[in-house]
């Protein structure tokens, strides 16, 4: 052999390549076993921390025993018998353990530094594709105890022995760990974190996108709360972990929803604990980007669909030097993800109101501001309306309210529980409670997005019937069947 495996094995810290393991007879058993037994498999995964990184190949997450790792080898048993074996200082201490102690280490320090006082078992095996149990027994007492039988899943072992030596670890505990917990603090690059500071692991759908490389445009289609732009934040934040010096650019159609947008990426990295200079994310507008021209490496355009159609001919025209994702493109795209997962809370409550939509509105805030000021409301309307609500509910509300303006950063912004806005500087605002006027002169795209910032209540005011209200009507009809 070219290489002393036993050292390769017994080494700490050793080096492991970003090899993925062969399709082979003993994967395909464990991909089987796992669907069975209700595992988790995760294949050619890196896990993240710090300046530091380690690239796991085959690691099976059990909930009632903990992680188990699988190093393959292709050594058959005449490589193994001609080898004259040197004992490693530290062979001793390692006893049952095969190889991986750098992983594992890494695995514990991450948890520990992620989520204090947590741990998981992580145990290791290895994976002879060349090897017969047969072969095995004809080895010398040195190598075997180098080499525990009890840690090796030989090429002729049956499926039932596979489970047997995973369970023989440890015994079960339903107690041991909250699998989505760990394997989402694992994986920072697939973790979502709420505004509310609860995290989530992004779909498969979400990660497939996240992933993609092999492509010059992109798009990523999707309904309002499935994750679009937790998505589009999670590439940004994977690309520039696997090299620092490429560039990112992600644009979203206002300068305050860029901020916001900021606010996200700082969060995200800094309860991940990585280190990924934010700033080297360029965050900016269509306009910025016109103006700048700053071409980077990958450009990620958030809500497409709101942009006019000249920039995103204007935007393409850079596929050549750039590879671009869109969101909810209009255009056609030779490669699309969709998400079809809502991320949503609550059952969206929408009522329609036929009235004088400045009253109501008016008198919905009034009200609201006796009641529970956690909540969050947001009235969208045209300009010349929201000036005169604005007149209005300063006589009658000893409440502050806050314009939105989306021409300014966030931290020029007023801050309150009621905001007052115009369709054009709403771009990522949620809010509790959304009241919308002014609706039938609205683009379908426009309306339906202002619809989806929403957590809990819709309120749509109107004075006349109109396509739009009858549109919505419809749908809502719909979606109460």
């Amino acid at each position: 052999m070219n290489l002393n495996f036993f050292n390769s094995l017994l080494k700490k810290g050793s080096k492991k390549s970003n090899l993925s393991l062969p399709d082979s007879i003993l994967v395909k058993k464990l991909k089987v076993l796992c669907r069975k037994n209700n595992y988790q498999l995760y294949e050619n995964i890196t896990l993240y921390h710090h300046n530091n990184h380690i690239f796991i190949p085959f690691i099976i997450l059990d909930p009632l025993r903990g992680l188990y790792l699988f190093e393959d080898k292709s050594w058959d048993y005449n490589e193994l018998n001609s080898h004259k074996i040197e004992k490693q200082h530290n062979a001793e201490k390692s006893k049952n353990s095969l190889s991986y102690e750098n992983t594992t280490n890494f695995i514990h320090k991450k948890l520990a530094e992620v989520i204090n006082n947590y741990s998981v078992s992580v145990f290791n095996f290895l994976l002879t594709q060349n090897l017969s149990f047969e072969d095995y027994k004809h080895l010398d007492e040195d190598k075997k105890a180098l080499l525990p039988k009890e840690k090796i899943i030989f090429n002729d072992t049956k499926d039932s022995e596979i489970l047997d030596k995973l369970k023989s670890v440890k015994d079960e505990d339903p107690n041991i760990l909250n699998s989505e917990k760990l394997i989402v603090n694992l994986l920072t690059q697939f973790l979502i974190f709420d505004k509310d500071k609860s995290i989530k692991l992004a779909s498969n759908e979400q990660q497939s996108f996240i992933l993609n490389r092999d492509y010059n445009v992109e798009n990523l289609e999707g309904l309002s709360l499935s994750g679009k732009t937790s998505a589009l934040l999670l590439k940004a934040i994977l690309l520039k972990l696997e090299d620092e010096q490429t560039s990112v650019t992600i644009m979203k159609p206002t300068i305050l929803s860029c901020d916001l947008v900021k606010i996200s990426l700082m969060n995200l990295v800094e309860y991940s604990n990585v280190n990924v200079d934010i700033t080297s994310i360029n965050v900016i507008t269509p306009q910025e980007f016109e103006e700048s021209r700053v071409i980077s490496d990958y450009i990620l355009c958030d809500d497409s669909n709101l942009l006019k159609e000249e920039f995103i001919d204007y935007l393409l025209s850079f596929s050549n030097k750039s590879k671009i994702s869109l969101v909810n493109s209009k255009k056609e795209i030779d490669i699309n993800f969709k998400l079809t997962k809502k991320f949503q809370k609550y059952n969206l409550e929408v009522k329609f109101i036929k009235t004088n939509p400045q009253t109501k509105t008016i008198e919905l805030l009034s009200n609201y501001s006796k009641l529970d000021k956690s909540k969050k409301i947001l009235a969208i309307s045209n300009n010349a309306t929201k000036i005169n609500i604005l007149k209005n509910l300063t006589v009658s509300l000893k409440e502050k309210i806050s314009m939105l303006d989306s021409s300014k950063k966030i931290i020029d912004q007023d801050v309150s529980y009621i905001f007052l806005s115009d369709y054009d500087s709403i771009n990522t605002q949620r809010a509790d409670i959304i009241i919308l006027l002014d609706m039938c002169e609205l683009s379908q795209d426009k309306l339906g997005y202002a619809i989806s910032l929403a957590n809990e209540k819709v309120y749509l005011i109107y004075e006349s019937e109109c396509d739009n209200i009858n549109t919505l009507k419809k749908i809502f009809k719909q979606g109460k069947k």
